[in-house]
């Protein structure tokens, strides 16, 4: 199971426009430390390797590793609907393989 909630969604789309820009699918490992992903760009002139440590995000909970693909593109259609006001809550459900997205502001919005 993992859960994290990041306080601003406006600033997660730069972060996912950013990795976006260089690669359009990757994995991300997921531990109780926090999220990493590293991977090189389709031409194999550039590597990622991004960290971010479970103290950025407001809640962070995670039993075991978990290793999730994620399509950039697509993520960044979804997370570019928040607003800086909006949290955005990242989630894998226990014995489940799919990443939900939940956008939450006066309204919550998830996605999956």
């Amino acid at each position: 199971m993992f859960k994290a909630v990041f306080r601003d969604a406006r600033l997660w789309y730069r972060i996912i426009n950013a990795l976006s820009s260089l690669i359009d699918e990757g994995t991300i490992k997921i531990n109780e430390e926090g999220l990493r992903l590293r991977a090189m760009d389709p031409s194999k002139i550039a590597m990622i390797d991004f960290e971010m440590p479970r103290d950025a995000f407001d809640e962070y909970e995670c039993d075991g590793e978990l290793t999730i693909g994620v399509n950039f593109d697509e993520l960044k259609k979804i997370v570019k609907r928040g607003s800086a006001k909006e949290k955005v809550q990242l989630e894998v459900p226990s014995g489940s393989a799919r990443f939900k997205i939940t956008l939450k502001g006066k309204a919550t919005r998830s996605f999956s």
